[in-house]
């Protein structure tokens, strides 16, 4: 939940360095994010066949094998949008990147400061594009916007989705396909800034809901633990779960509501949100784990 990010290099150190600083700057903007390494552009390849739902890209250029614009080049072929972040010690390579739609070059070393700067700008590109998904027709990837789809029917062996424009077929079953979609439209809200302000006992906050972890209920007061912070304020559990609701929050007991897009695992009867363990009361599991599952848009197995 949140951003998944990878980072290819076939130098362990600077893809370390990467990594350490990507961290950094989903800490200090209360973001959550999932960094993977790999030492190769072959490597990367082989995990987007598995799972190619990776937002952002760190891509070295010059790399022993496959190079990092052939793979740039082959993820562009499979309408992938992730934001590719070219990293290259040789500016006279930069021009390469135009014709695979890089969001930008780094030279190594790669400062900090220029770093966050360019995932901030990847960051609001992937909140601008609307939900889509992909779907293989006749040999070919589609993108199909989540508005322009009107409706789907499932046949034998296959789904018809019917569009403004045309009818695509295509053989995957229609649960799987409602699921993906479901998993689209998700991923996008929870990346769109929405804020709320808060009377809180140390000042007036504005918060970017995506930023709030969980809500604590304690005595008379509610504890909101953030990216940016923890605020105190009074008020009731049930005023502010009414405003978070659009926004994926659900309590797993009296005292606790959660954002589902930061529940990292559910262990012990607990869920666990940025490192705490919340109680999951009896009376609230099966609708707080129904909750967590349409929300990722899986299947318990």
């Amino acid at each position: 939940m949140g951003y998944r990010i990878g980072i290819c290099d076939d130098e362990r150190s600077q893809a370390q360095g990467l990594r350490d600083m990507t961290e950094a700057w989903a800490r200090e903007r209360g973001l959550s994010c999932r960094t993977e390494l790999f030492p190769s552009a072959e490597a990367f390849l082989f995990a987007c066949t598995e799972d190619s739902a990776f937002d952002i890209l760190l891509l070295d250029v010059e790399m022993p094998g496959m190079t990092g614009i052939d793979l740039a080049k082959t993820l562009r072929r499979e309408n992938s949008r992730v934001q590719i972040l070219f990293v290259t010690s040789h500016f006279e390579l930069a021009g390469e990147g135009y014709e695979v739609d890089a969001l930008h070059y780094l030279i190594k070393p790669v400062a900090r400061e220029k770093l966050f700067s360019v995932l901030d700008k990847a960051a609001q590109k992937l909140a601008e594009e609307p939900p889509h998904v992909l779907i293989s027709c006749q040999e070919e990837r589609v993108k199909l916007y989540e508005s322009d789809i009107l409706y789907a029917e499932s046949f034998l062996h296959e789904i018809a989705i019917h569009t403004g424009a045309k009818e695509y077929r295509c053989k995957e079953n229609i649960s799987a396909f409602s699921q993906r979609l479901s998993r689209a439209v998700g991923r996008v809200r929870s990346k769109t800034k929405n804020y709320l302000i808060l009377n809180a006992r140390e000042g007036t906050q504005k918060l970017d809901v995506n930023s709030i972890y969980y809500v604590e209920s304690r005595d008379h007061d509610l504890i909101f633990h953030t990216g940016s912070g923890v605020f105190t304020l009074g008020g009731t559990m049930k005023d502010v779960e009414q405003r978070l609701q659009p926004y994926s929050f659900f309590r797993c007991n009296k005292g606790y509501l959660v954002s589902l897009q930061h529940v990292d695992s559910v262990q012990d009867g607990c869920a666990l949100v940025h490192g705490q363990k919340l109680l999951i009361s009896r009376t609230r599991k099966n609708e707080f784990m129904e909750a967590l599952i349409n929300y990722v848009g899986g299947a318990v197995l």
